[in-house]
């Protein structure tokens, strides 16, 4: 039982190692990803990754999404490096239709 109890943990361990790998900018733009989708939207691309220092984020990532009704709008996430935290830059456009 001990056995598979370290198992696990390692690969706990492993897998979260690999969610966070990669260039900054990327893991910046995979995160953003992650949280539009959470958030409702559909992410149709990254428009670009910039790095900042707004707050307590480290990057802004500009992103193309796509409405539960299939409208178009841009936004901006802010992510954080730091406690890996994503969040808008600004509220999404009222009226905007969570999938």
């Amino acid at each position: 039982m001990k056995r598979i109890a370290a198992l696990a943990s390692f690969v706990a361990v492993a897998v979260a190692g690999c969610a966070t790998s990669g260039e900054p900018g990327e893991v910046a733009a995979r995160e953003c990803g992650y949280f539009a989708r959470v958030e409702g939207a559909r992410v149709i691309g990254v428009e670009g990754v910039d790095a900042v220092s707004e707050g307590d984020a480290n990057y802004k990532v500009r992103l193309q999404l796509e409405d539960g009704m299939s409208r178009r709008t841009s936004a901006s996430c802010l992510y954080s490096s730091v406690g890996n935290k994503t969040r808008w830059a600004a509220p999404l456009p009222s009226g905007f239709m969570r999938i």
